[in-house]
């Protein structure tokens, strides 16, 4: 079981899940409804960072004003991030994830009921009208490749080639054994990125290492080995604190957008 696990890890995705390249629209998900599960729970930060998939979205859309298309890597499951994306920005988003992504029931049921009054009656009205008008905008915007995100599915996979070569950017909040394949597949490519880097895990990855040698155990030390990585290929990486608490700092490398 440890051997497995390691291997998921990997992968790019520490879940209890096989990963079948299939491609399919949220309004065909119903079926794999919780069929996957977490090996461990943590309650960390709790209501500290609640907002998170919020002000994340707030952030992307200041700091990317001009972006159409996002490749969501991780965000899979629950897919609030995607949610607000999709129903709040009108973004077009790809998630990558062996989970499906819920995203009308989530903006309904979870973030339908955050948004101010006025949002909130609009919407309502329109799904009185028509019920299915949420799902009918969300198989507009959104695609699902349920797959992992790692150099074997990037360089196997050519709907996964196709949607990084398509998308404004590549993000991956929280996106656990994903982050660094992110970093390293978007230099490579040329494609913008922001990852919110969160597990380590380094008992899986002892080979990281900083450049003055030193092992990559903490989350501290993963955030600035992430930020050498663009230093190695000369290419100049941020670090963004967002506004939320928790594990919040944001590695970005903006390729060909402007800073606003």
């Amino acid at each position: 079981q440890q051997q497995q696990q390691q291997q998921q890890a990997r992968n790019g995705n520490f879940k209890e899940i096989s990963a079948t390249e299939t491609i399919k629209n949220s309004n065909n998900n119903s079926d794999n409804k919780k069929s996957y599960k977490l090996h461990r729970k943590s309650a960390r930060h709790g209501a500290r960072n609640q907002d998170r998939h919020k002000e994340l979205a707030k952030w992307l859309m200041k700091e990317f004003s001009s972006i159409q298309t996002i490749l969501d890597v991780g965000g899979g499951g629950k897919a609030e991030l995607a949610s607000r994306l999709i129903m709040c920005h009108k973004i077009e988003v790809t998630v990558v994830d062996p989970r499906p992504a819920e995203v009308p029931e989530t903006f309904i049921n979870l973030v339908l009921p955050k948004l101010p009054k006025k949002h909130q009656q609009r919407i309502k009205k329109k799904l009185q009208d028509d019920d299915a008008f949420v799902a009918s905008i969300v198989k507009e915007r959104l695609r699902q490749l349920q797959i992992y995100f790692d150099g074997i599915t990037t360089t196997n996979s050519q709907p996964l080639k196709d949607a990084i070569h398509k998308c404004d950017l590549v993000l991956g909040m929280h996106a656990d054994g994903a982050v660094e394949w992110i970093v390293d597949i978007c230099l490579e490519a040329g494609k913008p990125f922001v990852v919110v880097p969160c597990c380590v895990f380094p008992n899986f990855f002892p080979g990281r290492r900083l450049l003055i040698g030193s092992p990559v155990r903490t989350w501290e030390q993963f955030c600035d080995y992430l930020m050498e990585k663009g230093e190695k290929k000369g290419h100049v990486l941020e670090r963004h604190e967002l506004p939320f608490q928790g594990r919040n700092i944001a590695i970005v490398w903006r390729g060909n957008f402007a800073a606003i």
